[in-house]
């Protein structure tokens, strides 16, 4: 991870995942929490000993706080255990309250003798996963790093170490490198006292080796190693480091608070405050040691003047230590096995003194391979220093820690794994040097002149000799000087350890601290450059430390502890004779030679032969293999694989490399060095060689390097092959089958640039076949890679699937679900979830039937074991198998399947689960219905649409199914199936299910939002067609709000439709519908904007009309929303509308057309053809024609386009023309003088019928024209017979003429309007029977009407326009415009008025 400068939303996102993870990890592991506890408990109990050895009260109150820990921790558990909602949010209530207690302490003092800092870190701890399981981790986060600011000794040793390392270890690489540079300083650096004159009388005088910081820290971990450099350092020298030592824990403790702190504000800042300013990260300097050390200096100055006095009793002292050294070195080797099982958390001194940190410290000692730098407070050499034979003394002479030596001291005698040795060399208290003959057993004297390995760092990790011109790079890593340099030649501008890019590619001076020690070594041990001669000759003793691996600590710049190849390559047991072995050796040499240096092809390709002769034979002797792992020969057989033709010479040589790859990660980065487009790979494939397979697949390409390859076809022609045998050493890991379907794995599901590109070209190599007959592997590894193409193949294409349910063998994937691990289980839960989507029930039940009765283990009760076992974030995905199966049974009233399925699935749906599990959950949910697409899409959200009258979605969707009209039988079935699984949702705990949706129809997430309103509106569907449950209260409690907030904010109009269909299952329930009218202002206007879409929004506003406890007026009040003036034209006389225009004729002549996309329209043109005013216009069925009569005594025909309207044709008439009607091609007109209507077609000559009457307005209908006269009668004229039927007879009045002004024809009713006769100004008559079916009480002059759906408009001669209910005599709406109104106009939602004073209003409601 790379550390950034600023502290920005990557940073950020990284700290709340690593926590997150850490929490999750944490609540996953059961095992983990109660060690963690148990360890806890130790701790404590060990310090409320030490109290009571001590005679110190421990106060009731501090019991209390110890007690609310206990108790905090008992109910975090709790919550995590349980299943129940309801108890887990009680529990982890109760657990913040108590764990709160010992969090707030505080941290300078003690409770009972327990350090607040230690008890406030464990209870931030588990509020930390208190949090998280709140599914808050900013809150956890906090917690954790509330934990390392109270306790970062702890936290960082004991508490959560990963997590540490993952946070804070990268910005304390400075302080280790001081730490280890420190320390090799005083290390190498000659000591203040003569060194001749240390040992006993000066008999034992010896030339100390200098040794490397490297040394020191593998001394905790091997124990000869730790022999030699006790008698090489000075108590001095091992004073300084036990204080440099405590320096660095100190400082590393110091700087974890520092980051700590600093992240805990960061995360706190407002994330809009963190936009704008983004705090820096703060830097962690190493301290100054000049100062430290000095006044330890004077303290040994002043010790050494005593010296000379103690010396006359050094001998008797010796004596007595020895003899208590041995007694001591017995006791360990007695009771070894006792305390290795025991592993105490703490222990107590001889003397009774209380031992500090000896959890944290044990702890730190099995932990000791995971960290690169020493964790301990003390350090090991300091125990060798206090053995209890020489407590006092060594206490004067270097005032060390008893607790903590003792502590360390019992550290690490439990992680020796040496059985042989029996104790420790001693020194005494003036740092005499024991004699080892005087101080140790035969036994182990013999042991250390057997162990004459030389130390890991004094290794070169490249050619696995002794080093001989060390030199280290920038990144801390140590090579031999020419190996380096031959690496950095061959173009490499890596690390070869850490990979890491070195900035500077000159080699820098000899490491002379390491040569220097390299050669001490090689003098006292006699040992040679070549590491070979040391492992031949010790070959029994790497027999015994062979499950040494607790013993082979690295340090912080060791360069082959992660992988060090020579120690895994002596580690193996020689197989068969030796001197067989040397024969092969003596073969292979040569052959190894002619293929590094030959040009020769015909010779390299025996040379292969050989190797792999003599490969086979040794069985991969450590030897053999060590010759093979050079470069320069793995570069030999990547460049015979490259030119050879021979297949035999190609499955040789790449054999070998498989073996190589497998055991040796260096054979890997140099065949991709050596061929960085691995083209002699994949020119095996296309040659058909299934060992390229496998020798691919072992070198673990990246995904990008894999999609570049192109091998696809290679890899199903290796399938259909069928190599499924081991068929040499290579090969033992896996066959060339299982490779190629392995590669192809990691090839269709690793494609960001082009997902399913893989999986096409699989389908269209038909290899779906061959996959299916793959389900049969033996291997379990390779039949889950087949499953794992089979379902990123479904998910390509989803309609193999139909093949796969049809073909497929099940059983031996059945077996995976019943007898394989957890994420194996998953992915055959998941593979049998996409083969039940298909889309014919038969079909998916047949494949649930195969689970269920497949295989001799019980699937429902394995699946209900896993189910409980299950993780939260996978618990769901195993529920709704587990519930498809039990409704595929026989239903039962009673079944612990379906009860744990369920409670599985409603604690997914809550709040507390992660939000990805929750849309899992949900889309489950909506697939469970059943209904699904020829591709295996769910059909449910277009089937409840295509119910609702929006057929389209479902058209589309089942288009391409072979079958596209479903069979009877079939249909039965997916009824049946629906019934069943509603019986099951419903019947479980009183309809929880339906209170888990109701929360989360809440969610502002579309992505989550979706599929439960899918599934909420579903249910309400089907549950009309299921007995009377009880559960209409809780349909409407939970479901009715969140429809009804749907529909009126939801964007798009399927989802408003959805809403609609969910509301309307309440509309034939009394008390719903009472509940729903108090929704009715919300929904009117968004019913209203759907009618032309569904037949819902016209049965709920019929429902609505018909409900006298409305207020119409409040529920229908209508409004003016805008206006158009066009004044300059005069007054506005008639309208029409097409196509999203609306044309408007004025009393200049003109026609204006203008564009009613917006919701106020925009003028587009002006139409000037006529010479007066525009009295009437119509347009054709069509509306590609406009027609326009005139008081010029014309009528124009125009032709309507995208681009423009132009007049086509002119008829002239003798008088002015007053009134338009067109019925089919026919044009009907009434003039405003004569007599009659004058009906004609545009080329043919006219007719004249109803001579007998003034007509004033028209309408058409069905073939028939309307006819509204002056003298208030009505005639109905039929054009084909000209005859005439009276429907409203005329009538005289004393004050004149009273006209009917407007005529409508809508839905079989014809409305009238005029002056006010007989009391009513507006009539409606049955267009059949020409009856009156009722009239408005209106008393004013309508001189225009306009009707639509559920509104009848009126437009007076006084400028007042009136709204009605159509079917009810009800007023709803009045507008008073101040102008007469000419005409209305309905366009959807809106009406234009056209108004004498030129303007054109926008009214709405």
């Amino acid at each position: 991870m790379t550390m950034l400068p600023l502290f920005d939303a990557s940073i950020e996102n990284v700290l709340l995942s690593s926590v997150s993870r850490y929490a999750l990890d944490a609540l996953i592991d059961p095992s983990q929490r109660r060690r963690q506890r148990e360890a806890e408990r130790r701790w404590i109990l060990d310090r409320q000993q030490q109290q009571q050895g001590q005679d110190r009260e421990v106060r009731y109150a501090d019991q209390a706080v110890l007690a609310n820990l206990g108790w905090g921790i008992d109910a975090l558990e709790e919550a995590i255990q349980t299943g129940n909602v309801e108890t887990k949010i009680a529990r982890l209530d109760y657990a913040e309250k108590m764990l709160q207690v010992c969090a707030l302490l505080d941290r300078g003092s003690d409770t009972a003798g327990i350090s607040n800092a230690y008890l406030a870190a464990s209870a931030h701890m588990n509020l930390a996963l208190v949090w998280k399981l709140r599914s808050d981790d900013r809150r956890a986060a906090e917690n954790l790093l509330e934990m390392f600011i109270a306790e970062p000794f702890q936290s960082r040793v004991d508490f959560a170490p990963g997590l540490w390392e993952a946070l804070f270890q990268r910005h304390l690489t400075g302080i280790s490198s001081w730490y280890s540079e420190q320390r090799a300083k005083l290390l190498a650096a000659p000591s203040s006292q003569d060194h001749a004159t240390l040992g006993h009388g000066g008999d034992y005088s010896v030339d100390f080796p200098s040794y490397s910081r490297d040394d020191f820290f593998a001394v905790s971990t091997d124990e000869v190693a730790l022999n030699n450099l006790l008698s090489a350092v000075t108590p001095e020298q091992a004073a300084q480091l036990q204080v440099l030592e405590e320096l660095y824990q100190n400082t590393l403790d110091d700087h974890t608070r520092q980051y700590a702190k600093f992240y805990r504000d960061c995360l706190r800042l407002p994330s809009s405050q963190l936009k704008v300013v983004k705090p820096l990260l703060p830097t962690a300097e190493p301290p100054a040691t000049d100062e430290v050390f000095q006044p330890l200096k004077a303290q040994l100055e002043v010790i050494q003047e005593h010296e000379s006095d103690e010396e006359r009793d050094g001998d008797n002292e010796l004596v007595n230590d020895t003899e208590t050294q041995l007694s001591f070195s017995r006791q360990i080797k007695d009771h070894k096995s006792s305390e290795d099982k025991k592993q105490p958390a703490s222990a107590t001194s001889s003397n009774g003194a209380s031992l500090s940190r000896s959890s944290s410290f044990d702890k730190m000692s099995e932990r000791s391979h995971e960290h690169a730098h020493p964790m301990s407070r003390s350090s090991s050499i300091s125990a060798e220093f206090s053995r209890p034979g020489a407590q006092q003394k060594t206490s004067r002479s270097c005032s060390f820690n008893r607790s903590e030596l003792d502590t360390s001291e019992r550290s690490l005698e439990r992680r020796s794994s040496l059985n042989h040795v029996e104790h420790l060399n001693s020194i005494s208290r003036d740092g005499d040097i024991y004699d080892e003959e005087r101080s140790v057993t035969s036994e182990t004297d013999a042991y250390e002149r057997r162990m004459v390995r030389p130390p890991k760092d004094f290794v070169c990790p490249i050619t696995n000799q002794l080093f001989d011109d060390p030199v280290t790079l920038e990144t801390g890593q140590t090579y031999e000087r020419t190996a380096i340099r031959e690496w950095l030649e061959r173009g490499n501008t890596t690390c070869p350890i850490t990979r890491q890019l070195l900035k500077n590619r000159a080699l820098p001076s000899t490491n002379y601290v390491l040569k220097r020690l390299v050669e001490n070594w090689k003098e006292i041990h006699g040992a040679g450059n070549s590491m070979e001669s040391f492992y031949d000759e010790n070959q029994e003793l790497w027999q015994d430390l062979e499950n040494e691996d607790a013993l082979l600590r690295s340090s912080p710049s060791s360069v082959i502890s992660s992988s060090s190849r020579q120690s895994q390559a002596h580690k193996k047991h020689m197989k068969g004779d030796a001197s067989a072995v040397e024969g092969f050796m003596h073969e292979l040499k040569p052959a190894v030679e002619r293929l590094c240096v030959s040009e020769d092809l015909q010779e390299c390709e025996q040379a292969v032969m050989t190797i792999a002769a003599v490969w086979e034979k040794c069985c991969g002797d450590f030897r053999v293999e060590a010759s093979l792992t050079k470069a320069s020969v793995i570069e030999g057989l990547v460049e015979v694989l490259s030119v050879s033709v021979a297949q035999e010479v190609q499955v040789a040589a790449a054999r070998i490399l498989s073996a190589l790859v497998a055991s040796d990660e260096f054979t890997r980065h140099t065949i991709v060095r050596a061929d960085p487009e691995l083209e002699s790979i994949v020119r095996l494939l296309k040659n058909e060689v299934a060992q390229g397979a496998v020798l691919l697949h072992q070198l673990k390409l990246s995904a990008n390097e894999m999609n570049a390859l192109d091998i696809v076809a290679d890899l199903v022609k290796i399938l259909r092959k069928g190599l499924d045998g081991v068929q040499g050493q290579g090969d033992k890991l896996c066959s060339p089958k299982a490779a190629a379907v392995g590669l192809l794995q990691q090839l269709v599901s690793t494609s960001p640039e082009r997902p399913h590109s893989s999986a096409h070209l699989l389908l269209a190599l038909e290899a779906v076949p061959i996959l299916i007959e793959n389900l049969k592997a033996k291997d379990i590894d390779e039949r889950l890679s087949t499953i794992s193409v089979l379902l990123c193949c479904m998910e390509a294409d989803g309609r193999c699937r139909n093949l796969i349910s049809r073909t497929a063998q099940l059983g031996p994937v059945v077996e995976i679900l019943v007898r394989g691990s957890g994420s194996a289980r998953e992915l055959a839960t998941f593979f049998f979830l996409e083969l039940a989507h298909s889309n014919r029930r038969e079909t998916n039940n047949k494949v649930l039937t195969t689970v269920k009765n497949e295989g001799i283990l019980s699937t429902m009760h394995v699946l209900f074991v896993a189910c409980q076992k299950a993780p939260i974030e996978h618990k769901h995905t195993i529920a709704v198998l587990m519930l498809q199966l039990e409704i595929l049974g026989q239903r039962r009233q009673q079944s612990i399947y379906k009860e744990e399925a369920l409670d599985a699935i409603v604690a997914a749906l809550s709040r507390e689960s992660p939000f990805d599990c929750q849309v899992e959950t949900a889309e489950a949910l909506v697939a469970l219905v059943g209904r699904f697409s020829y591709a295996g899409t769910p059909l449910t959200e277009a089937w409840l649409l295509k119910l609702a009258g929006l057929e389209q979605p479902y058209e589309l969707l089942t288009n391409e199914d072979p079958q596209q009209e479903r069979e009877a039988a079939e249909e039965k079935a997916a009824n049946l199936w629906e019934l069943n699984a509603a019986r099951v949702f419903l019947e479980f705990e009183g309809g929880a299910i339906l209170e888990a949706l109701g929360a989360m129809l809440q969610s502002k997430n579309l992505e989550l939002w979706k599929p439960c309103m899918i599934f909420a509106v579903w249910l309400s569907f089907v549950v009309k067609k299921l007995p009377s449950s009880g559960l209409r209260p809780y349909f409407r409690r939970y479901f009715l709000a969140p429809f009804v907030v749907a529909l009126e904010s939801a964007k798009n109009v399927q989802q408003k439709v959805l809403a609609a269909l969910g509301l309307h299952t309440f509309l034939d329930d009394p008390e719903s519908m009472q509940e729903l009218i108090g929704y009715a202002k919300d929904v009117v206007k968004p019913l209203r904007q759907l009618k032309k879409v569904t037949w819902i929004a016209q049965e709920f506003s019929e429902a609505f009309i018909k409900c006298t406890s409305l207020n119409p007026m409040e529920l229908w009040q209508h409004s003016e929303v805008g206006q158009l003036d066009v004044t300059r034209s005069g007054e506005v006389r008639c309208l029409a509308r097409s196509k999203g225009r609306l044309f408007s004729g004025h009393s200049d002549g003109s026609i204006q057309v203008w564009e009613t996309k917006k919701k106020v329209p925009t003028l587009l043109l002006v139409l000037t053809d006529h010479s007066k005013a525009v009295t009437s216009l119509a347009l054709s069925s069509s509306s590609n024609r406009l027609y326009s009569a005139s008081l010029d005594r014309t009528v124009r025909v125009w032709a309507i386009s995208p681009e423009s309207v132009l007049c086509m044709n002119v008829l002239d008439f003798k008088e002015a023309v007053g009134a338009l009607a067109i019925s089919g091609s026919t044009i009907v007109t009434a003039t405003a003088q004569g007599n009659g209507i004058k009906v004609q077609a545009e080329t043919n000559s006219s007719k004249q019928l109803n001579s007998g009457k003034h007509v004033q307005c028209l309408a058409v209908s069905n073939g028939n024209v309307y006819c509204g006269c002056t003298d208030t009668s009505i005639q109905e004229v039929d054009l084909e017979e000209n005859s005439v039927v009276t429907i409203q007879p005329g009538t005289r009045s004393l004050l004149g003429k009273k006209p009917v002004y407007a005529i409508q024809i809508f839905k079989s009713e014809i409305f009238s309007a005029g002056a006010v006769v007989e009391g009513a100004a507006v009539k409606v008559w049955d267009q059949t029977d020409y009856s009156l079916k009722r009239s408005l009480p209106t008393n004013l002059e309508i001189r225009s009407i306009a009707v639509h759906d559920d509104f009848l408009y009126l437009g007076s001669s006084s400028g007042i326009i009136e709204v009605w209910l159509r079917e009810r005599n009800t007023r709803v709406s009045v507008l008073n415009i101040g102008s007469k109104v000419n005409a209305l106009l309905p366009d959807g939602d809106v009406v234009y008025s056209a108004s004498e004073d030129g303007k054109i209003r926008i009214i709405s409601f």
